[in-house]
């Protein structure tokens, strides 16, 4: 398994990156996210960065999808043939970033919140829940663990065509929290 979203690194390192678009030489810490490339292996590397680069009037998470889009467009003819598994937040959970990485063959698992996914949300209603959620549990520690899932759900109303499979987890702690 890949994971193509940068590296986490605790000790400040030199970070040299270059391309055809830029050059970059600075010192850093613990700015990208961490992601191993297998269980039991320790190793970490960059697979490709993209600049988010904002301009006057574009909202910052504008920026950030827009480096999104460029940094996967970039991705696809380096590892088109490789089965990646691309992880993001909420904020990528979007129709064109799904079709995306799918049109390149691609899996993927992304964040979803409540506010930006509010179709999604609604299908797990507690008080009317869709009939084809499934739901199990288990306690570990002390904390209680409720899981429920669906499969092939449309993304949202706007885009009915793309289809997700979502997995809700709640955790409830010995306080009840």
């Amino acid at each position: 398994m890949l994971i193509p979203f940068g590296i986490f690194i605790t000790k400040r390192r030199k970070l040299h990156i270059s391309n055809e678009f830029f050059s970059l030489k600075s010192e850093f810490s613990a700015n990208l996210e961490e992601e191993p490339l297998h269980p039991k292996e320790k190793e970490v590397f960059i697979m490709g960065t993209e600049p988010i680069v904002c301009q006057d009037g574009i909202e910052k998470n504008d920026c950030e999808r827009n480096a999104s889009k460029r940094l996967l467009n970039w991705m696809s003819g380096y590892y088109k043939d490789k089965k990646l598994l691309i992880t993001e937040d909420a904020l990528y959970s979007n129709a064109p970033n799904i079709e995306q990485i799918v049109k390149n063959g691609w899996s993927y698992v992304l964040g979803i919140k409540p506010d930006g996914n509010k179709s999604l949300f609604k299908v797990f209603n507690k008080k009317m829940p869709h009939p084809r959620v499934k739901h199990f549990s288990h306690t570990e520690n002390n904390s209680k663990y409720e899981y429920s899932y669906l499969n092939n759900v449309a993304l949202n109303y706007a885009h009915p065509e793309v289809r997700v499979n979502v997995l809700v987890c709640q955790l409830t702690d010995k306080k009840g929290k």
